[in-house]
């Protein structure tokens, strides 16, 4: 799995601004990674400034495949000069995937249900996305027309779900089917089966979710939020470890007396009876996409000022780490499990605020 959804993107965006302007290249790398600088049992194994490049998603397969998606430039700005990033995990170790040379696409979204039915999505222009798929044996590329996907989901065999705004179509590998679409919610797409699936986001500025039963969607009870200062809060995405034990993370957006923007989490659970808001009063951030932790619990992305890798143990105990190399920012993390185990993979950009260090993509996993 594990892809960006829109409430993610809107400040992701935002701080590519200042990661882009960075230039000179001042910190220490070795050719693949600085593992000895990641934090607490996390490892960076992959990505180094001399390898360059920034990530902008990754999903996992299965045990022993994974992709990272991105770009080979640092620059997002430098838009004459793009090359497509996919790099994979082969179980063991990290390198460059084989696909045609001449792509450009950042992708933004990634999700996989198997090692043979992989999709990345990146937006081309305006109501247009490219589609990039790997059958097992082979990436191939696909031109749609989609007004503004929020996110995807990886089904069947070789098919994708896409969802935007009030839309829902399915791609067979061949062509764009209409699906029935949530009203409200489009910020997040979980699927369980057939006549299971969720949509996660937000509705009167109040996060909001909404569920597939087959036939219908219909709007689940989540209990309103105290927005105080915040002008609106919602949910980005979702994880379902069953239909009694599921996930829901968000942010809240608010602003600072100097009209700054930041966010705040935003977490909840479900229990298969009623939804729970879950607060930390504490943590700056938004969270975003979260997965099984393998124990119980899960793990979580979280967009803070210098990016974060979020565990809540089953307990309820919170741990936060560092995302990337530390004494850097890190841009925009991902987070996947690994299926069958306890171990996690992240992804992040490098960066410093200080305009010192070239900005660089790389991955941590984390081991138990």
């Amino acid at each position: 799995m594990r892809k960006r959804s829109l409430r993610w993107g809107l400040v992701a965006a935002a701080v590519v601004g200042v990661a882009t302007a960075v230039t000179a290249a001042l910190v220490p790398w070795s050719a693949n990674a600085d593992s000895q600088k990641a934090d607490g049992a996390w490892k960076t194994t992959y990505g180094s400034q001399k390898l360059g490049g920034r990530y902008s998603s990754m999903t996992v397969g299965d045990a022993t495949h994974a992709w990272a998606f991105g770009n080979k430039n640092g620059d997002a700005d430098d838009t004459d000069n793009q090359h497509t990033r996919i790099d994979r995990w082969d179980g063991e170790q990290w390198k460059p995937d084989t696909f045609p040379s001449t792509w450009t696409v950042t992708p933004e979204f990634a999700d996989a249900n198997s090692a043979s039915n992989v999709w990345a999505v990146a937006e081309t222009d305006v109501n247009h996305y490219t589609l990039l798929h790997y059958d097992g044996k082979k990436w191939s590329a696909k031109r749609i027309n989609f007004h503004t996907v929020r996110d995807i989901t990886a089904v069947g065999s070789n098919q994708l779900l896409l969802i935007g705004d009030q839309t829902l179509m399915r791609y067979d590998g061949t062509k764009l089917t209409e699906e029935p679409a949530p009203k409200y919610t489009n910020a997040g797409l979980t699927v369980r089966s057939a006549d299971e699936m969720y949509a996660v986001g937000e509705h009167k500025s109040q996060p909001y979710v909404e569920k597939w039963n087959g036939e219908t969607w219909a709007s689940m009870k989540v209990p309103s939020v105290s927005l105080g200062k915040c002008s609106d809060a919602g949910f980005g995405a979702m994880y379902a470890r069953s239909s009694k034990d599921i996930w829901a993370t968000g942010s809240y957006l608010c602003m600072e007396e100097n009209e700054n923007e930041y966010l705040k989490p935003l977490l909840a659970h479900w229990n298969g009876k009623k939804w729970t808001m879950i607060t930390d009063a504490k943590h700056r951030g938004g969270y975003g996409p979260v997965v099984d932790d393998g124990a119980g619990g899960i793990w979580a992305a979280s967009n803070s000022d210098t990016g974060q890798y979020v565990h809540r143990a089953k307990d309820g105990t919170t741990t936060y780490y560092h995302a990337g190399v530390k004494g850097l920012d890190g841009l925009s993390p991902s987070i996947d499990n690994v299926p069958g185990t306890k171990s996690v993979i992240g992804i992040a950009t490098m960066y410093d605020d200080s305009n010192e260090p070239k900005p660089y993509g790389v991955v941590s996993e984390y081991t138990p």
